[in-house]
């Protein structure tokens, strides 16, 4: 029985990849994230009382305060997004 339980959940995967819906649900998780990342970006410019950090300095500092964020291209993405 496990193991049609996992056929079942790749074969799920697997239609989910073929329409998108994957990557309709990770978008819709980082847009989600925005706010609160936000707030973590505002949070550090008012603690450092600094106007400029380089990109690597700001990734670095929210590595360092926002442990749910673990990938790091999905950090500088959401910087992206914050930026543009």
């Amino acid at each position: 029985m496990c193991s049609f339980q996992v056929k079942q959940k790749e074969q799920r995967t697997m239609e989910e990849k073929e329409t998108g819906f994957a990557d309709k649900v990770k978008r819709q998780k980082l847009i989600a994230s925005l706010p609160s990342m936000f707030d973590v970006v505002f949070l550090i410019y008012q603690s450092r009382q600094r106007s400029v950090m380089t990109k690597q300095e700001l990734i670095h500092k929210i590595v360092a305060s926002s442990p749910k964020i673990v990938d790091r291209s999905m950090r500088e993405l959401i910087i992206s997004l914050l930026v543009a």
